[in-house]
């Protein structure tokens, strides 16, 4: 196992397992800001932690079928692996019932202090009772996601430092952190995520 510098980029890949066949996931990107080597243990269960936390608030509107499975973590300055570990403590939604369409999924958006670099993340797994009668999302989930969203802009922190969420850009060979959220109060729709293919 390596360890990670200060000014590494780190590409996290949440996954989830749908009626149990359906892969999803979702991609993060954090940057180390560090006083010296961190190991890739330590840099991986400080990510998977927050991410477990942030998840957290959201895991009681989703679906049983709704499986989290495992974090995956790679050193993307160093262009290797590092950890791919089952969720710290989230296994599956927690509502009944039936759930949404496949590529209907609750947006969640990211600004940074950069022109024209905006995060965003579609979250999956969601009940249909959780639309309101005009079909917007309901209050009580909007909450959730406004605590899930808001916590990815709190740094992550170890011994050695701290990572941040943020936008990497690889033609920029740019990374924006996230400074703030914003919630979308609409479902939206994710075309190319349909049975069989999810991101």
């Amino acid at each position: 196992m390596g360890v990670c510098n200060d000014g590494d980029i780190v590409r996290v890949t949440a996954k989830f397992l749908f009626h149990g066949t359906e892969d999803y996931s979702n991609v993060y990107h954090a940057q180390c800001a560090l006083t010296g080597a961190a190991s890739d243990a330590s840099v991986h269960a400080a990510i998977a932690a927050k991410l477990d936390s942030q998840y957290d608030y959201v895991v009681p509107f989703q679906s049983l079928a709704f499986d989290y499975t495992t974090i995956e973590t790679w050193n993307v300055t160093q262009d290797r692996p590092m950890v791919e570990a089952a969720w710290p403590s989230l296994t599956a939604g927690e509502a009944t019932g039936d759930a949404l369409p496949a590529q209907c999924a609750a947006l969640t958006l990211f600004g940074t202090n950069t022109a024209r670099s905006q995060g965003r993340k579609f979250l999956a797994g969601f009940m249909e009772s959780m639309s309101d009668s005009g079909g917007e999302i309901l209050g009580t989930l909007l909450t959730a996601l406004a605590q899930y969203a808001s916590g990815l802009i709190v740094p992550m922190t170890i011994t050695e430092g701290e990572m941040q969420f943020g936008n990497w850009s690889v033609d920029l060979a740019r990374f924006a952190d996230w400074a703030s959220s914003k919630i979308g109060t609409v479902w939206r729709t994710q075309r190319r995520r349909v049975l069989g293919i999810g991101d």
